[in-house]
């Protein structure tokens, strides 16, 4: 039997739809000393933009009249359009992005931030009231003056509503790709030639062809033994690998999205410890932002089994770390450096956080929601799962012969 859709319903449904999809183009990215800002499409299919428009009140500019960095107007799905507009700088500033105008429409606005101090005039108070900002005080800090580049870090986010100031942060140039870098050196153990690494974002990030360098040493991540985790490193959580040239003496431990390594815009994190060596990666560290300065060093640990730690659990990369957030403790292998902070997400397919790989040493994976998992769980592995909302071994789940794994229906301490 045929169906009828009134012709009302159909045009509602329509106009539902069309807003949607423009809602799902967020700004992503802004490099303040060039005047850049970065589009994202986070919906599956295309979006045309050419007539949207970009505020910094009391100057607006529509698209289609601006200078293409990258990408197209019509932005593909999950895509990027890199545009060029003077407005875009380093002072007390703000960016909306609009469907059109009037600009004090909030139902227009579809994404906003303000950075640098509190822009006069804004709209601020616009993107308050449509829910793209949180408030008219809220201000994303300027980035290091060697950096001059602002990103969201909410990877997961749909529309401007999902974003808001705790989702940017000084970061690293990556107009027209992902801004999906948030990956720092979290512990080290020079007794046990360890690096544990931790995936700050909200989504899992694969480091396999990363670089470790500890000049003129280097490794691909993919070629190092696993201690704890796994190389696609889970939201919030660990890797921990074992390479040589970890030891207790003057050293240095880079890690590099690729190389050379030589390049500011590669290099991630960086630490010094034990002293200055004679040739290291200190100087590109800080050129790009993340070492204070090329004298900076940790001092060794008193107690050589004890690890030096990097206590910034809030830090969203490499940028925000330094020489002061570094303490000598106990070895916490595959667990936060301090009891603190927010209770992990679910590990599940939901959220895209599900947890896959190999497991080969010690680690508790511990969440208020669920877990669902494949991993295989090797012979030299101790894995703890503490789940309060149920945990699903899914059908490729393994405990090899000699492995230990324990379930617990709790979660969070």
């Amino acid at each position: 039997m045929k169906r009828y859709i009134p012709l009302l319903a159909l045009i509602v449904l329509s106009t539902v739809l069309c807003n949607s999809a423009k809602a799902q183009v967020i700004i992503n990215e802004l490099r303040l000393d060039v005047g850049y800002v970065e589009l994202y499409n986070t919906a599956d299919s295309a979006v045309d933009v050419s007539s949207w428009r970009l505020c910094k009140r009391p100057s607006y500019a529509t698209i289609s009249n601006l200078t293409i960095i990258s990408g197209a107007y019509n932005i593909p799905a999950f895509g990027y359009l890199v545009l060029e507009w003077s407005q875009i700088g380093g002072t007390a500033n703000e960016l909306g992005l609009y469907v059109s105008g009037p600009f004090g429409d909030p139902s227009k606005v579809r994404d906003y931030v303000q950075y640098g101090g509190v822009a006069s005039p804004s709209r601020a108070s616009v993107a308050v009231a449509a829910g793209v900002w949180s408030n008219v005080n809220d201000v994303v800090p300027l980035p290091p003056l060697t950096r001059h580049t602002l990103e969201c870090t909410n990877f997961q986010a749909v529309d401007g509503t999902d974003t808001g100031i705790d989702d940017w942060a000084a970061g690293f140039r990556t107009l027209g790709e992902s801004n999906h870098d948030n990956v720092i050196i979290h512990e080290l153990n020079l007794d046990g030639n360890w690096v544990e690494l931790k995936n700050t974002g909200n989504a899992p990030i694969d480091i396999s062809s990363w670089r470790l360098c500890d000049r003129p040493a280097y490794a691909t991540v993919s070629a190092l033994t696993v201690l704890s985790g796994s190389t696609t490193i889970p939201a919030d959580s660990f890797v921990v690998l074992q390479w040589g040239p970890i030891a207790r003496q003057v050293g240095e431990m880079a890690l590099y999205k690729q190389s050379p390594f030589g390049s500011v815009g590669n290099i991630r994190d960086y630490t010094q410890y034990g002293g200055m060596e004679g040739s290291s990666r200190a100087g590109t560290a800080v050129s790009a932002g993340v070492w204070g300065a090329t004298t900076d060093f940790i001092p060794f640990p008193v107690n050589d089994t004890f690890s030096l730690e990097n206590r910034n659990i809030n830090a969203p990369s490499g940028i925000q770390t330094g020489v002061a957030d570094w303490f000598e403790d106990e070895a916490t292998l595959g667990f936060e450096n301090e009891d603190v902070g927010p209770c992990p997400p679910s590990y599940t397919a939901a959220n895209g956080n599900a947890l896959t790989g190999t497991e080969n040493g010690m680690i508790e994976y511990q969440t208020d929601g669920a877990i669902e998992s494949d991993q295989l769980i090797s012979s030299t592995a101790a894995v703890i799962y503490s789940a309060l909302m149920g945990i699903d071994l899914m059908e490729d789940f393994e405990v090899q012969l000699g492995g230990e794994f324990d379930a617990n229906a709790d979660g969070c301490d």
